[in-house]
């Protein structure tokens, strides 16, 4: 992406993520420019800007961008991206069989010394998917199973917000996506927009490059293990459809790929296991993947310190993500940084590293290959959610009063309308009051209006039987003090 669009993207970022007003002067520190190109770039991000938004400059005020509560930023990011030489570039190289430099000056309305610098852009992304540009002639050189993501995301970015000037012209965006429709219902996959139109993109770069004469090859011993999975069924069904319905022959290794690429594609529902009868699986390991799923979280422990064996949530939230990626286990995906994991890496590059090394020995473990740092971006916000519920999580709490029922129902009252949600009260009808069977208890301390005379391994709050302002304060700030 040129540095012009680039800058424009990262004022829209800024003026969209905080509801304030911004100085001139403070975008342009932030952007390291004149205040002169930001007024500029205002004044175009303004023109191209859909209907409903309105980026309004007031003297005195600043600047303030309104958008549509029903819109998205990245309808926005769409238009500019849209505009990216670069991109273009790709996809004319791709999808146009442009061959030379002065072809491509042609396409892209551009002077021929424009193209190299356009070119050098070119190289820096394909080299995220560990790919090369030649020159002469014009051509993307490397593994096929990264040539079609690349080709994937391209699309994906010029024309995920309007699938006008669809390039594959040969291929049908709303036949290919009918289908794509039909078949996941039919599975009761249920899918996301997005990731519907990423199916379509897929199968379109898959129909176009197989029409031009180009293999993809697959290991053997990918292909037996992902032929049994639910994910091949649907693959193999649209491309049995796409065959029919443009008489192009579709092997083998193409459904597989296909399959690899879509089982880590977001859906909202598929095949949902039960909340008990995951946790029964998981507890009582009896198969190799629950074995390796519970290791996981061993690794996970030990490495972030976090107790996420006891989080039922994190463990029902991890075996779904297993589940989604246990097929792209068997291949060395090679994929770029995307804009989720860099958020990550940004917001929590501490845990993001941890979550790494731990995934690092894992899959060194069971000889996977390296994870990508999207697989790691998102299991690093499962633990991350997980460390989040721990900060304010409520602590496990012994109250044992002496004066009956009705004070120790007042009491508990009183502590919950004074500490919120901080606590949970475990009711001494339920234990024997004696030293061995409280010490057995899993709380984080003891709240009484006795003196307990055995040896107690908790710590032990002494209140006033009638319960004073001065307790609560001393319970309140004796949570704030226990690590979460």
């Amino acid at each position: 992406m040129d540095k012009s669009t680039k800058r424009k993207l990262q004022i829209i970022d800024i003026l969209s993520k905080q509801d304030k007003w911004f100085k001139t002067e403070e975008l342009a520190s932030e952007l390291l420019c004149t205040e002169k190109t930001i007024r500029n770039d205002l004044q175009t991000i303004n023109s191209n800007l859909p209907e409903g938004w309105q980026i309004e400059t007031i003297k005195g005020k600043g600047i303030y961008i309104n958008k549509p509560i029903s819109s998205s930023i990245n309808e926005i990011r769409s238009i500019f991206v849209k505009n990216s030489l670069r991109f273009q570039a790709i996809m004319l190289i791709q999808f146009k069989q442009i061959k030379s430099i002065a072809e491509l000056a042609k396409a892209l309305y551009t002077q021929q010394p424009a193209v190299y610098t356009i070119l050098d852009r070119v190289e820096d992304l394909l080299n995220s998917y560990h790919l090369t540009l030649k020159r002469g002639p014009l051509e993307i050189v490397g593994r096929e199973f990264e040539i079609r993501l690349l080709c994937s995301d391209i699309l994906d970015a010029l024309y995920s917000h309007s699938n006008e000037d669809w390039p594959i012209s040969e291929f049908s965006f709303t036949d290919i996506k009918n289908i794509v429709v039909s078949t996941t219902k039919k599975y009761k996959l249920f899918l996301y927009p997005s990731t519907t139109k990423n199916y379509v993109y897929l199968l379109g770069t898959m129909l176009y490059r197989i029409n031009k004469k180009i293999q993809l090859d697959l290991n053997e011993q990918s292909i037996t293990k992902i032929l049994h999975s639910d994910f091949y069924s649907i693959a193999n069904e649209i491309c049995e459809k796409l065959e029919e319905l443009y008489q192009q022959h579709i092997y083998v290794n193409e459904r597989v790929a296909f399959t690899l690429l879509i089982s880590t594609l977001p859906y909202y529902a598929f095949d949902e296991m039960d909340k008990n009868e995951f946790s029964s699986l998981y507890r009582n390991p009896t198969t190799s993947n629950y074995k390796k799923l519970y290791h996981l979280v061993e690794i996970l422990e030990e490495k972030t310190g976090l107790p996420l064996n006891e989080d039922e949530e994190f463990l029902y939230t991890l075996q779904d993500q297993y589940k989604r990626y246990s097929l792209i286990n068997s291949i060395d995906k090679k994929e770029p940084s995307y804009s989720l994991d860099r958020y990550v890496i940004e917001h929590y590059p501490e845990l993001f590293n941890k979550v790494k090394n731990a995934l690092q020995i894992w899959a060194k473990k069971y000889s996977y290959p390296v994870m990508t740092k999207d697989r790691i971006a998102k299991l690093t916000l499962n633990v991350q959610s997980s460390k989040i519920n721990y900060s304010f999580s409520k602590k496990k709490v012994l109250l044992l009063t002496s004066n009956g029922p009705a004070v120790q129902r007042y009491v508990e009252t009183k502590l919950k309308e004074a500490l919120g949600h901080k606590v949970d009260f475990i009711h001494p009808y339920q234990i024997e009051l004696e030293s061995e069977s409280i010490n057995e208890l899993k709380i984080d301390f003891i709240i009484s209006d006795f003196q307990l005379e055995e040896e107690i391994i908790h710590p032990v709050i002494t209140i006033d039987p009638v319960l004073t302002d001065r307790d609560i304060n001393q319970i309140s700030n004796f949570i704030s003090s226990i690590p979460s």
